[in-house]
């Protein structure tokens, strides 16, 4: 059993992030397929901090947390990510922004790419993380 985890554990510690040119290039490629990305924070939400903006080279993405199990600082900005989910088409929003007006929370407006990831996980980087 615990070669099996190792052996697990190495793979997705191993595992080769997709560059965001990629799939924004052939995005049908990997609609639906968990995908793992990494780059820079260059915009986060201001509301409840459950989307990042990722920017890899020329290439931009949004990863958004749907179920807001995934909430980022709201300074981070500049810092790099590390991001797992699932490439989806079009923000289907279940009205966060509004619920979070509702709640007194500062009112602001969430992004509907065409594409974005939806987060499964992801870290913040340190200077020694890879």
């Amino acid at each position: 059993m615990y070669k099996i985890l190792s052996l697990i554990l190495v793979f997705v510690l191993n595992e080769k992030p997709v560059k965001i040119s990629d799939l924004m290039k052939n995005p049908e490629g990997y609609k639906n397929k968990e995908v793992l990305i990494t780059g820079e924070i260059t915009a986060v939400c201001q509301g409840s901090g459950c989307w990042i903006e990722v920017k890899e080279g020329d290439a931009k993405i949004i990863a958004k947390s749907l179920d807001h199990k995934v909430l980022f600082p709201k300074d981070c900005v500049g810092k790099k990510v590390k991001v797992r989910g699932i490439l989806r088409e079009k923000i289907q929003e279940p009205e966060e922004c509004t619920a979070e007006e509702k709640k007194g929370e500062k009112s602001h407006e969430c992004p509907k790419p065409e594409y974005f990831i939806e987060i499964k996980w992801a870290k913040i980087l340190e200077n020694n993380d890879k």
